[in-house]
């Protein structure tokens, strides 16, 4: 009898042993499942700010796409500006200075936007000849603003039409708000044709590369002019 008991006692104690190893494999087996559960999460959360990273980067590279012209450059930081001049002295009128460099006052007026006949001692006026009002390229003013549109500054000036908009005004009464046009552009010459209505009159700008060619040089107003 006691030697059948020592048997089962044995029996008893290898069940037991076996139960606790297989216990052991399994507890071992369900907490690497859960830590690669936990790393795989944390490598997706990594994926997504990665991701959202990314993307905050791109919107940020398209935001700096250069915003439309909403009004016009301050004189003395456009690279042209008409040729024929004239200061307004005391005495003078519209038609005295017409008769002075041979233009019919009535060009004078519409050259300047001048609707009241009303000018200003010290004025300067714009003259057209051969019913057109052409312009002098600064060129060293030219050469500082490319150097700027390098650096990635007034990049509006890459655009022919945004620099007809900026720099026309306040040539025959133009302003940024009327409808501008680009009939033309050819990047290999340089030049390029943009079209302007302002109230009833539609006028042609003619403009030029002066420093650089093709899609990163800067543009400058040639001529403006009634449209034919």
């Amino acid at each position: 009898m006691n030697k059948q008991f020592k048997i089962l006692f044995i029996v008893l104690l290898v069940v037991i042993g076996l139960l606790a190893t297989s216990t052991g494999f399994f507890y071992a087996k369900t907490v690497s499942l859960q830590n690669e559960d936990k790393t795989s999460a944390s490598q997706e959360g990594s994926k997504k700010i990665t991701d959202t990273t990314a993307t905050t980067t791109d919107t940020t590279a398209e935001s700096s796409t250069p915003s439309a012209v909403t009004t016009p450059a301050s004189l003395g930081s456009r690279p042209s500006s008409p040729s024929d001049t004239v200061t307004v002295k005391s005495g003078d009128t519209l038609f005295s200075i017409g008769q002075d460099v041979d233009v019919s006052w009535t060009l004078i007026a519409e050259a300047n936007g001048i609707t009241d006949e009303k000018i200003k001692v010290g004025e300067s006026l714009i003259i057209p000849k051969n019913n057109q009002i052409g312009f002098t390229v600064n060129q060293e003013k030219a050469a500082s603003l490319q150097k700027d549109v390098d650096a990635g500054k007034t990049l509006f000036r890459l655009s022919a039409l945004d620099t007809a908009k900026s720099d026309s005004s306040p040539v025959y009464g133009i302003e940024t708000t009327d409808n501008f046009t680009q009939d033309k552009i050819d990047e290999t010459a340089g030049s390029a044709t943009i079209s302007v209505t302002h109230g009833d009159a539609t006028y042609s700008i003619n403009l030029i590369q002066p420093v650089t060619k093709g899609p990163k040089g800067i543009w400058a107003i040639e001529s403006i002019k009634p449209a034919k």
